[in-house]
């Protein structure tokens, strides 16, 4: 059953021992950055991002920068809601958001040559946070992802720049997707 699985896979963590490394892991950022932010959180508005967020401002005292990638799919009430949870916080927010029209392009284009038009995400967004953290001189990046709990299809976890630029290729050029 779904709470034996649970069970079997939880018991068996030390979540003291995990908390300490984090613990570990955030004080050889905090404060001793050069630039403004001790860390990056890509900030979708879900639970897990909010929870994330809220951890490492309120719990950890990690000055955050919090990034959203919208790849036009958030409704009016999602952007209100990372724009009010952010500065509620008093945190930075930056949005990246693509042309429309490249989105479009990239979700078409992806669905006619995979089937799927989750690709075009899954390269975009991982490059977009790795991008601004090196633009921004960020050293830490603060996902919530856990691989525990959510395995991306097979066909998806494999999926890098050199797979998604075959992919693309013949519809765009590289400066699009720069």
């Amino acid at each position: 059953s779904v709470c034996a699985r649970h069970i079997k896979t939880y018991d068996r963590v030390d979540w003291k021992a995990r908390e300490k490394r984090l613990e570990r892991i955030l004080n050889r950022y905090r404060g001793r950055s050069r630039v403004k932010y001790d860390c990056l959180v890509p900030f979708s508005g879900g639970k897990d991002s909010s929870y994330t967020l809220y951890l490492m401002v309120k719990k950890y005292g990690m000055t955050t920068l919090a990034l959203n990638v919208d790849n036009g799919f958030a409704s009016v009430s999602a952007r209100e809601f990372i724009s009010d949870f952010t500065e509620r916080l008093g945190v930075d927010l930056e949005v990246y958001k693509p042309p429309e029209d490249l989105l479009k392009r990239a979700y078409r284009h992806a669905m006619e040559k995979t089937g799927e038009f989750c690709n075009a995400c899954v390269v975009l967004i991982p490059t977009v946070i790795n991008r601004t953290a090196w633009e921004r001189g960020i050293r830490l990046v603060v996902g919530s992802f856990c691989g525990m709990t959510e395995q991306p299809p097979s066909e998806m976890a494999n999926m890098d720049g050199k797979r998604f630029w075959n992919i693309m290729k013949d519809g765009f050029t590289r400066r699009e997707l720069e």
